[in-house]
């Protein structure tokens, strides 16, 4: 089948979103603004004409300059520590994949307990447990891991959609 390109499917989603305007139900004008906002990213999420991330900004904008939202509610997850950490997290699991580090630390783990997937699967498994003991954040572990089986995929030398990659990570 056929895909349509990034373009329509971002114009496709925005019609949508405003056909909320349209339903006949009762809601006030800002839960209708709220509403056709939350439907036009759900939309995009689901048919990615742009990055998952940039979808969340431009909703999160699109909340508050609207007038759906006030400013303190749109931006309200941003005031806490975890985006932040796991901005930091993100950032360490990509520096881990572009300097080598993961593919040696991939490399290091296949040579010790070998190549077969249940092996590296166990692998995975006894590595998370004792990051466990280091490093208590779940969501850093994940992301630790991310960048280790991203190595493990490179050390197979395949890309990332190939079917080694979506069974290994």
């Amino acid at each position: 089948m056929k895909r349509l390109s990034p373009t329509i499917n971002a114009l496709l989603c925005v019609v949508a979103s405003f056909t909320v305007f349209f339903m006949p139900i009762e809601l006030s004008p800002e839960g209708f603004k709220a509403l056709a906002i939350t439907v036009g990213m759900v939309l995009f999420w689901i048919f990615s004409p742009i990055d998952h991330a940039v979808t969340g900004f431009i909703g999160c904008f699109l909340y508050w300059a609207t007038g759906a939202v006030n400013f303190e509610s749109a931006f309200s997850g941003f005031a806490t520590d975890t985006p932040w950490f796991l901005l930091g997290a993100i950032i360490f699991g990509t520096m881990a994949a572009q300097t080598g580090f993961a593919r040696r630390l991939a490399y290091s783990v296949m040579s010790k307990i070998g190549v077969s997937y249940a092996r590296i699967l166990l692998g995975i498994i006894v590595v998370d447990f004792l990051m466990t003991l280091i490093i208590p954040s779940g969501l850093a572990r994940v992301v630790i891991l991310a960048s280790i089986c991203i190595g493990i995929v490179d050390a197979f030398g395949v890309g990332p959609k190939s079917n080694i990659s979506r069974a290994r990570c």
